[in-house]
């Protein structure tokens, strides 16, 4: 079980981190708060780990006091109270900061230190499936440049093995990257072989075109397109993918079309 554990670790911390990350862009308080009681004192309670689901709260204003509410927020703020009012969160806080956001007749529950978290409701869940998936590539969600993916990859190229490949996440909000994409930076496009070989010269690279976007993109450099056999003489395209070329016939490492590959873990 120990050893099980271990190597479960690094994919549930990936699924910790994208699960913050929703949570970050949510606005709406689900209507079912998720509590995992933690022992505050042992005089009032025996020393236990509990949880209790809330299904239903109060139809008007409420304030849950005496808590360790954490928040998801950017700087993982932990606060002690938290207000709702209508189905939704409207003060996050201290009590007294929290209690002046609701009417002086809301409910007051008061949580005794247990944590509160917001409900994790998924009807089709992958969280476990896409976190292990994620785990060892180079996450590039948040990159705002060429610079930034160059600086992300050139870190873990300094750890794996020359000539290992280097696989990344695609740039953006997966999986549908409505919000945010690689149309997003400050480019406007994903890199091509010469910048990417100044990240990583003597490894193969390949930023990851994730579904279902349809036709999508995916980025090599020039050691991943000689490993994949693609040259100047390769034919521009092939299948349903089509090869990017600059003026002179050579390969730019943009590869376009059906080029999705969710679950392999090598590009070749």
């Amino acid at each position: 079980m120990r050893v099980f554990r271990r190597l479960l670790a690094p994919a549930v911390a990936r699924v910790r981190t994208m699960l913050t990350r929703r949570l970050n862009r949510g606005s709406r308080l689900a209507r079912r708060l998720f509590m995992v009681g933690i022992e505050a004192s042992e005089a009032r309670r025996p020393a236990r780990r509990t949880a209790t689901s809330i299904s239903s709260l109060p139809d008007g204003a409420a304030v849950f006091t005496n808590a360790k509410v954490i928040t998801c927020d950017a700087h993982g703020t932990v606060a002690s109270a938290l207000a709702i009012d209508a189905g939704r969160i409207v003060a996050v806080g201290d009590e007294e900061t929290v209690r002046r956001h609701v009417k002086a007749d809301a409910k007051i529950v008061d949580l005794r230190g247990a944590t509160l978290l917001p409900g994790l409701i998924d009807t089709h869940p992958h969280l476990m499936h896409f976190g292990a998936l994620a785990e060892p590539l180079v996450d590039l969600a948040d990159a705002r440049s060429h610079e930034d993916i160059v600086r992300l990859i050139a870190g873990r190229a300094r750890l794996v093995p020359t000539g290992k490949w280097i696989m990344t996440t695609p740039v953006g909000e997966p999986h549908y990257f409505i919000r945010r994409s690689y149309r997003d930076l400050a480019e406007g496009e994903l890199p091509g072989r010469l910048v990417l070989d100044r990240a990583a010269p003597h490894h193969p690279v390949f930023i990851q075109a994730w579904a279902p976007v349809t036709p999508n993109v995916c980025a090599v450099n020039t050691l991943a397109l000689r490993r994949l056999g693609i040259s100047r003489a390769t034919p521009e395209r092939i299948g349903n993918v089509w090869i990017e070329k600059d003026a002179g016939g050579e390969p730019t490492g943009l590869l376009r079309g059906s080029v999705t590959i969710y679950y392999c873990d090598s590009p070749s």
